[in-house]
């Protein structure tokens, strides 16, 4: 059976791209040269010195020794710019200094000017030119830039994928001590190997709010790579049928601090735990606000009968939403269920009698193109389903009045009418449906040229992404490469859809190689085999 792209699964080894540096991270990697105390121990009696005056100081003689054309210098007054340490942060000043230092092939100098280049930090947001900075650093053994490597050459997006190099590169991390490389090197050796056969790889050899227009300027981000993500749309599912406390543990595989996030988790899963109720209340929230995992999490509670009532059909209709919100792992699970020839009896008999939960869940299955694998006759057309759905909207059934809208505005089942599409969301928005405010949201983000709609939008947005929501990270991408109530960013606007593109969305991961193929440099090193 060939199981359309939309339902390929995403291989996620590790979290996050380049996440802020915390005094925790620091003292985990205290081997790491991005950043240093430069102030000595104190071990004077008596009047102590004011750190600020300290760092005034130290700048000051930093700066005079930077000028003079001191590479080591450079390099440090860069970060102070960078940090704030004795100077007000200012990424742009960061930028000049450190590439300064780089002109001199200082090893973290370079290693630190990919970053900025490779977020957009003080510089235009150029992948390409940063791998050439890792790839120096790596070359002279920094750990955390041959960590870096192994994601250029797992990601397809800057070089063609080499799962070879990429585990090569990232063994060399874990080799050295590199704590997230060890962490990565169980899954990632898994991955590589299913990739390059029974031998294994070769291991050896060598944007801001709106109106601050100085934003680009103020923020200071940190330099300390903490965890990085792998892509990988081609993947195979190989978990036919995982349990919803495995969905929940897969969906936060790896430490993911955002899929951890969009389930409304703050920290990893135990082995031990087990989905209770108040875990449920929490992946419930998460499911109002849209986040595929949470709804694919409560689809498989509905299918086995766990802390729910047993129910096929709620099932079904959790999946075909988390489905259209990019869920890598609902399609199969939706598809299993589907073909049971009870379950199609039990659809179409409660759909008849105007059940809502079936009346959505139906027509949610028609609008993915799961509707020929239903067992029997049990076929809907297009304008079967339309009304379906409208009948689920006029009992005030939330799902149904969000879906009606989705297809209102996408003209599916009916001629396209976007004032339809919004009214039938505020009625869901008003029922206490976060998801329905997002595509309120989304819609103002396309069509409005109101700056306090526009505002207003982006609020909703920044909310709904940081709860879950992953149209509203890709929204908020949107908005940062188009410039579209931030200033334009394309840094910003790539880590955004990677985030999103981390959880499974094929949208963000074309957004996202969209914006790398836009300014992919014309040499053989760049070019991407398909």
């Amino acid at each position: 059976m060939n199981i359309p792209r939309w339902l390929a699964t995403v291989t996620i080894f590790l979290s996050v791209l380049f996440g802020p540096t915390t005094l925790s991270a620091q003292k985990q990697h205290p081997q790491s040269p991005v950043f240093k105390d430069y102030k000595p121990p104190d071990s004077s009696i008596g009047i102590q010195q004011s750190d600020v005056t300290y760092q005034l100081w130290q700048g000051f003689m930093v700066a005079r020794k930077a000028n003079a054309g001191d590479p080591l210098a450079q390099h440090e007054l860069g970060i102070r710019y960078l940090t704030g340490k004795g100077f007000e942060p200012d990424t742009v000043k960061a930028a000049y200094w450190i590439r300064r230092a780089a002109e001199h092939n200082v090893i973290t100098a370079r290693f630190n000017l990919g970053l900025l280049l490779v977020n957009g930090w003080g510089v235009e947001w150029d992948p390409f030119e940063a791998y050439h900075h890792f790839l120096y650093a790596a070359e002279h053994n920094m750990s955390q830039a041959q960590y870096v490597m192994g994601q250029f050459f797992a990601e397809n997006l800057v070089v063609s994928r080499d799962w070879a190099q990429a585990f090569r590169w990232v063994k060399l991390a874990a080799d050295s001590g590199f704590a997230p490389a060890i962490e990565a090197l169980a899954l990632f050796e898994k991955r590589a190997h299913s990739q390059i056969g029974s031998t294994g790889p070769n291991t050896g050899g060598t944007r801001a709010p709106p109106g601050d227009t100085t934003w680009h300027k103020k923020k200071s981000p940190s330099l300390q790579p903490s965890n990085l993500i792998f892509l990988d749309f081609d993947a195979v599912d190989t978990a036919a049928q995982p349990d919803e406390w495995a969905l929940l543990r897969e969906a936060l595989a790896g430490g993911s601090v955002e899929a951890r996030s969009a389930l409304g988790f703050s920290s990893p899963l135990d082995d031990t735990l087990a989905l209770d109720t108040v875990r449920l209340v929490v992946v419930r929230r998460a499911a109002n606000v849209g986040s595929p995992e949470a709804l694919t999490v409560l689809g498989r509670c509905y299918e086995k009968g766990v802390l729910v009532e047993k129910d096929w059909v709620k099932a079904a209709e959790y999946y075909a939403r988390a489905l259209r919100l990019e869920s890598p792992r609902a399609g199969s699970l939706l598809m299993t269920l589907v073909q049971q020839r009870e379950f199609a009896e039990n659809l179409k008999w409660r759909a008849e009698r105007s059940d809502p939960d079936a009346q959505v869940a139906w027509a949610g299955l028609f609008a993915m193109g799961l509707d020929p694998f239903l067992a029997g006759d049990t076929r809907l057309t297009e304008e079967a389903a339309f009304q379906l759905l409208k009948r689920a909207a006029r009992e005030d059934h939330v799902p149904g009045l969000v879906e009606l809208g989705v297809w209102y505005y996408s003209g599916r089942g009916v001629k396209q009418d976007k004032d339809a599409a919004r009214e039938e969301w505020d009625k869901a928005a008003r029922l206490g449906s976060r998801e329905a405010e997002v595509q309120i949201a989304v819609m103002k983000i396309r069509e409005s040229h109101e700056l306090p709609e526009v505002e207003q939008a982006i609020r909703v947005l920044s909310d709904a992404s940081r709860d879950g929501s992953m149209l509203a990270t890709v929204a908020l991408a949107y908005c940062y490469e188009n410039g579209i109530g931030f200033m334009k960013h394309d840094g910003e606007a790539a880590k955004l859809y990677r985030r999103a593109a981390q959880r499974g969305s094929q949208e963000a991961y074309s957004a996202l190689k969209r914006m790398y193929d836009a300014i992919r440099p014309p040499s053989e090193e760049f070019q991407i085999r398909e």
